[in-house]
């Protein structure tokens, strides 16, 4: 009786890592892509007088993680990102701009103000970092890339 049990948890064993080799094998890559905003870049988001370049971020696939990371400040900084559809809203006055929603905690894990961009459709986003060093909005253009590597410019 006792090897009966010995060999059906052998062959429940043998089936459970044979389930999961198949499963690391079929699971797709993800990659994650860190973007560093310098503060040369954030200080001129605040005046019209600068003309900024868009933030263009290319990903492999749909799947990729987009971290953009900002310079530390003060804790009560916020930070915002809007789809073209609520930036253009928002420029307008018009009160029902929503920013899409962020993950909690970001901050805490990355020491950092971090916007996840992370299974957004490709396209135009607007971040906006208020504190007291910056203020002001930057385009981030999403788009999928199938045979290049990521690239930030």
């Amino acid at each position: 009786m006792k090897l009966n049990w010995f060999i059906g948890f052998i062959i429940l064993a043998v089936l459970a890592c044979v389930g999961y080799m198949v499963w690391k094998v079929f699971q797709p890559e993800r990659n994650v892509i860190r973007i560093n905003i310098p503060e040369s870049y954030l200080n001129n988001t605040d005046t019209s007088r600068f003309s900024l370049y868009p933030v263009a971020v290319s990903r492999k696939k749909m799947d990729d993680s987009i971290l953009v990371l900002f310079p530390i400040t003060e804790r009560r900084a916020a930070l915002f990102v809007y789809d073209s559809l609520n930036y253009q809203l928002l420029m307008r006055g018009d009160k029902r701009a929503r920013p899409l929603l962020q993950p909690h905690g970001l901050r805490e894990r990355t020491g950092k103000p971090t916007l996840n961009l992370s299974r957004l459709q490709n396209g135009s986003y607007f971040a906006h970092l208020t504190s007291c060093n910056y203020g002001g909005f930057f385009e981030i253009q999403l788009h999928d890339t199938l045979n290049s590597p990521a690239i930030v410019h």
